[in-house]
């Protein structure tokens, strides 16, 4: 999480060549390493119609899932310069932090606390 946050931070169209593919390599690891984490959390608790405690059923977990998947549609399309719009999609990856602060208590309180 904190990985593909330095990312989005370092990606910019004026960096040189040999970043960006630096940066294209590390966001397909870290969009693989979050898929896999997903494909976990669904046999764990099934995608839909396992109850409650579903894995589409929780909002934060719906919301990750919406991140990976746009994340994947960014990876597969930025090869095509007319699908560049699509890079709009990284926007969705400034979430992923925020949904790691709402579920840590001590975390929420020390932020509101700053603020």
């Amino acid at each position: 999480m904190i990985a593909s946050s330095i990312l989005l931070a370092f990606d910019n169209p004026l960096a040189k060549q040999d970043t960006k593919i630096t940066i294209q390599h590390f966001d397909l690891v870290l969009t693989s390493i979050f898929i896999v984490e997903i494909i976990i959390k669904v046999i764990a608790l099934g995608f839909i119609n396992c109850g409650k405690s579903s894995y589409i059923r929780n909002i934060w977990n719906t919301i990750d899932f919406i991140i990976c998947i746009s994340s994947i549609v960014d990876i597969s399309l930025t090869r095509y310069s007319a699908f560049r719009l699509v890079k709009i999609l990284r926007l969705f990856r400034i979430i992923k932090p925020l949904l790691k602060l709402s579920k840590n208590d001590g975390l929420k309180i020390a932020l509101q606390t700053l603020y």
